[in-house]
């Protein structure tokens, strides 16, 4: 892209003799604009002369008198190579006027004119910094061999800084991006470059589940699965309290079913349960097990990962998505306030592409059911209380207020939650606390 003002710019030189000329260039600023690794093109400046010079013993008639004479020259151009070596040695330099020497090069050296001044701007583009790792998700099992993805995209000189969204699960060095898996869980692992005078910032990112070892059934640490393990794994699964977050709600028959996917433990018909209500006028409401259904088929028990109806003895009225049913006291929590370590998606994620702080509002999904919230504490950022915080970072300790009236979602430390803004999920909440 070159920019040119269209100004003349005068030059003159006069003597005893009177004559004069005046050198005329048409462009007195050149904007060389180049994206970082290009190479751009040279451009071509055009010079003319304008001379008046009197000849004297013209004959005009029975007189003779001084005639002045015009004349012109044009055509002489100076082609100027942008030294692209001046704003790369020093990327604060932005503009160079050419010396006299170099925009003459000898055409006028010994007339003694005064060379025009014309002045070379450069305008360099940051290359756009563009990471990545070869995964966007990876599962393991604890104590299993892992080996980190490598990220890309880093070019000669530049380096990365490294972050963990849970350090519970994963801890990673700053500087190297070594791993370090510690307990099962799930983590975003980051790596950033902040950008220089030449690359824009850049970032990618994985998720990264760790899963328990026990789930592969061999629970005794004895290298073997047995009969013994297949039981004590069952016991461990089924001994647990039963819970179920409800999804929809129906009226059969003039009785009420409850449907959602069975969490923990196990549900039994004729079992006392209680129907925990995400609405605070009703809070928890005893009640019992009359049937379990399973793809419209009556079933006894209803195990982890079925998807079932539990007949209830509860008004539907009093029945909602986001409810719980369980079989006792659970380490479900009704609040308010809910905390966590928090990913914020970036555009590229589905996310946003602007920051949030304090006072932002978006929609929290716990247990299917959405919930009106509020940013009161932004938590820290790699260990900084943040003035904003970025699309693609991680806010640790961050906290969130209910602004709905009437009700309260039900909760559990460790439940992975989304966020949510305009039908779209911007970001990962992982609750620690409430």
């Amino acid at each position: 892209m070159l920019v040119v003002p269209q100004t003349l710019l005068f030059s003159r030189y006069t003597s005893d003799v009177p004559y004069s000329v005046a050198i005329k260039v048409d462009k007195l600023r050149l904007t060389f604009e180049w994206t970082y690794g290009e190479t751009p093109e040279p451009q071509t400046v055009t010079f003319q002369s304008v001379g008046r010079n009197p000849v004297t013993g013209v004959q005009m008639g029975r007189t003779t008198a001084t005639h002045p004479f015009t004349y012109s020259t044009e055509g002489m151009q100076l082609t100027i190579t942008p030294r692209t070596n001046i704003i790369l040695n020093d990327p604060s330099q932005r503009t160079v006027t050419l010396s006299r020497a170099e925009i003459l090069e000898g055409l006028w050296a010994s007339s003694g004119f005064t060379a025009p001044t014309i002045t070379v701007a450069f305008k360099i583009k940051k290359a756009p910094t563009q990471l990545g790792f070869g995964i966007t998700f990876h599962t393991m099992r604890l104590g299993d061999e892992f080996t980190a993805p490598e990220l890309s995209g880093l070019g000669e000189g530049m380096t990365a800084t490294w972050q963990s969204s849970n350090n519970a699960v994963a801890t990673v060095d700053p500087a190297t991006g070594a791993l370090t898996i510690k307990a099962p869980g799930l983590t975003t692992i980051t790596a950033k470059y902040a950008g220089d005078d030449f690359h824009t910032s850049g970032q990618a990112s994985y998720t990264l589940q760790v899963r328990n070892p026990n789930v592969t059934g061999d629970v005794n640490k004895d290298g073997t699965i047995s009969i013994a393990d297949v039981t004590s794994l069952v016991n461990t699964i089924l001994g647990k309290t039963a819970v179920m977050y409800v999804d929809d709600v129906f009226t059969i028959g003039g009785r009420t079913v409850a449907t959602g996917t069975v969490l923990n433990g196990k549900f039994n018909t004729g079992q006392s349960i209680l129907l925990r209500s995400t609405n605070d006028a009703l809070g928890d409401i005893p009640t019992s097990v009359a049937s379990i259904e399973m793809f419209r088929r009556i079933v006894q028990e209803a195990i982890p990962g079925d998807g079932v109806g539990i007949v209830v003895n509860v008004d539907k009225a009093n029945v909602s998505r986001g409810d719980v049913l369980a079989t006792a006291s659970t380490n479900i929590v009704r609040s308010k306030t809910v905390k966590g370590t928090m990913y914020l998606l970036t555009k590229d994620e589905g996310g946003r592409h602007t920051p949030i702080n304090i006072g932002y509002s978006p929609y929290m999904y716990v247990g299917g059911k959405e919930f009106k919230v509020k940013i009161t504490d932004p938590g820290t950022v790699d260990g900084a209380v943040p003035s904003m915080i970025m699309p693609g970072t991680t806010a640790e300790g961050i906290v969130f207020e209910v602004q709905d009236e009437g009700v309260t979602p039900l909760s559990y430390v460790g439940q992975q939650v989304m966020l949510r803004e305009g039908g779209k999920t911007i970001a990962r909440l992982t609750i620690t606390g409430h």
